[in-house]
């Protein structure tokens, strides 16, 4: 995928020191949020209305305080669009100022104090340079999902998922990673209740994010499977693979947990994702699963390919 490159002078220098440290990303601001109130509306709908406002004005004065700091020489509104993406923040606290109704005109006008938790620019740099040194590589994997569902008759029978499918509370799924070229692989999961998770590699098996051209990974292993819980709602595939590693994974995740069911955060979110390149898919070879009751199916796999890094989004509906 191709990026936006821009000029770094003066005052980054001092920046990167500054920010250099984790606890240095959090940015204390106050910001306004106001609601105006109509005849006929209740006062709690126009008090969350202003904290929300509240809220986004925060995050904005946060995550600007990076912005502030580049001196910018070629296509500054696409820098400035990659920047905040990279940089889009949360509230890590807040404490209210002022919630009050004003008379003239009637709004209710709420005042915050909040930590806002912004993006380490080193890493974003560190992000530049190793895209650049990957930009030109080729990337292709075979990616599939292979679901299942405990039928009447007590066997196990196999479902097909893909972007918009529908799978049931209980139902269990497995993925498949076979890497054509040399890359590293991420498989993340924003499920229905908010939660988002590193599917692989697991840490807690050790994996590692380096795969090899032709080797077979099962997540989250051979002959096992995720069970979906009694949480209705949309659930979210995200597969990032590159030729060299990434280093904003754990940023991804962190603000995919605190972007919870609010919309505009999750747009955000997929905006964010998306910077990697969208994969072209095609279909790729069949690759051959063993259901729980011992029962093998076969699925032709996606192909996703593309160059540097890229992404693979599927979404599909949990139902009861």
């Amino acid at each position: 995928m191709k990026r936006n490159r821009f000029l770094l002078v003066g005052s980054i220098l001092f920046f990167v020191n500054l920010f250099s440290q984790t606890d240095s990303t959090l940015v204390t601001v106050t910001a306004d949020g106001y609601s105006y109130v109509s005849e006929d509306e209740i006062l709690q709908t126009a008090k969350d209305r202003a904290m929300k406002d509240a809220e986004r004005n925060a995050i904005e004065a946060g995550t600007g305080v990076y912005l502030e700091s580049f001196s910018r020489v070629n296509q500054s509104v696409l820098i400035d669009d990659d920047i905040r993406t990279w940089c889009a923040g949360y509230l890590s606290s807040k404490k209210v100022l002022t919630d009050v109704l004003e008379a003239d005109p009637p709004r209710w006008h709420t005042k915050i104090e909040a930590a806002v938790k912004c993006g380490d620019m080193n890493q974003y740099l560190a992000s530049q340079n190793t895209e650049q040194k990957a930009g030109t590589m080729d990337v292709a994997v075979d990616f599939a999902v292979l679901a299942e569902r405990r039928l009447a008759d007590g066997n196990w029978g196999d479902l097909n998922v893909g972007e918009g499918g529908e799978l049931k509370s209980f139902d269990k799924f497995q993925v498949l990673l076979r890497p054509h070229t040399d890359c590293y692989a991420y498989l993340l999961f924003y499920d229905s209740a908010g939660k988002a998770s590193l599917l692989f590699p697991s840490k807690e098996a050790g994996e590692s994010t380096s795969l090899k051209k032709g080797s077979v990974v099962r997540v989250p292993g051979d002959g096992l499977y995720f069970e979906l819980d009694d949480n209705p709602g949309v659930e979210t595939l995200y597969l990032l693979a590159s030729s060299s590693p990434l280093a904003d994974v754990e940023w991804l995740l962190e603000k995919m947990e605190k972007a919870g069911m609010d919309s505009s955060a999750n747009a955000a979110l997929s905006r964010s994702v998306a910077t990697r390149g969208i994969g072209r898919v095609v279909p790729g070879a069949k690759a051959s699963f063993t259901l729980t009751g011992g029962k093998k199916v076969e699925k032709v796999t996606d192909l996703v390919t593309g160059k540097g890094a890229l992404t693979r989004k599927l979404s599909f509906k949990h139902t009861r």
